[in-house]
């Protein structure tokens, strides 16, 4: 494949991320049942808002590495901005691990759930499944990303990687 093709396919996998996110953050920003929603509601809104956040700022530096990839002159550009994009990535992982999907973040919000009654219990359920429903999604997009980089190695010369010294080694 070329750089641009996997660069596309990058761009489809966030995309689909992104739009399947989407119905999930709604879910539990806006369509919780009626009544003040408890602490992990909050807490869950705001880890899927932050994850929302970043994806949204690694398809911006996508968008940005496509346009300069296009351009013969602009690869480090193009190579800075993936580097940009992957870094927002791996920060959406932590996020997502920390604050939308980890076990501590979703046994409150059961437990939560349990408290407040059957309505809380069903639509707690949907979250879940929710929540669930996207480990594989992101594995696709780190793939995606992951043939990007590697489509920039397999063009890289050894005059385009750094050299370092190497202290020799006394034998012993």
């Amino acid at each position: 494949m070329t750089l641009s093709t996997d660069l596309q396919s990058l761009w489809e996998r966030l995309h689909e991320f992104r739009d399947g996110v989407l119905p999930l953050r709604l879910l539990v920003t806006e369509d919780h049942p009626v009544g003040v929603p408890p602490q992990p509601v909050q807490a869950l809104a705001d880890g899927l808002d932050e994850a929302f956040g970043l994806l949204a700022e690694a398809i911006e530096a996508l968008s940005v590495a496509m346009q300069a990839n296009a351009e013969p002159r602009e690869r480090e550009r193009a190579i800075r901005m993936l580097g940009l994009c992957n870094d927002r990535l791996i920060k959406l992982d932590h996020r997502w691990n920390d604050e939308v999907s980890s076990y501590y973040q979703l046994t409150q919000l059961v437990t939560a759930a349990q408290e407040r009654g059957r309505r809380w219990r069903a639509w707690t359920a949907t979250v879940l499944d929710g929540v669930a429903g996207w480990t594989g999604l992101r594995c696709e997009v780190h793939l995606a990303l992951l043939a990007c980089w590697q489509d920039l190695a397999e063009r890289a010369t050894f005059s385009d990687l750094p050299s370092y010294p190497f202290a020799a080694t006394k034998e012993r």
